[in-house]
């Protein structure tokens, strides 16, 4: 990889000669997916100019996670940009259970409401 941009863009080095087939298995660890996070294909297309496209949307344990995709840029084989929309804090554990009180509590967070003012 040579540089990323602030608007998520990835430019890659010519020599890399990254294969965009391989490219979420051969790159798993460096992108921080666990055993049970997994690229899946939205779209594939190429272009008139033989430029291949490709959107990919991030699921956990088969469940879509909102607002994460990954597009590949690729031509001749070979990636030459990406696009990345992934949101923050995927680290969590979701495997811990919390009360109903508290699921609730960030809910109403997440919406702007409180208990007080619910809609």
């Amino acid at each position: 990889m040579t540089k990323t941009t602030e608007n998520d863009w990835i430019t890659f080095k010519k020599e890399a000669k990254i294969n965009p087939n391989t490219f979420f298995k051969d790159y798993a660890i460096s992108l921080g997916l666990g055993q049970y996070y997994d690229f899946k294909p939205l779209k594939d297309e190429t272009d008139k100019l033989q430029i291949r496209r490709q959107r990919y949307q991030l699921y956990f344990r088969n469940v879509p996670v909102e607002r994460s995709e990954f597009s590949l840029h690729s031509a001749n084989g070979e990636i030459h940009t990406a696009h990345v929309k992934m949101v923050e804090w995927l680290d969590i554990d979701v495997n811990k259970r919390i009360g109903e009180p508290k699921a609730l509590d960030i809910a109403l967070a997440d919406k702007g409401l409180t208990t007080k003012n619910p809609l």
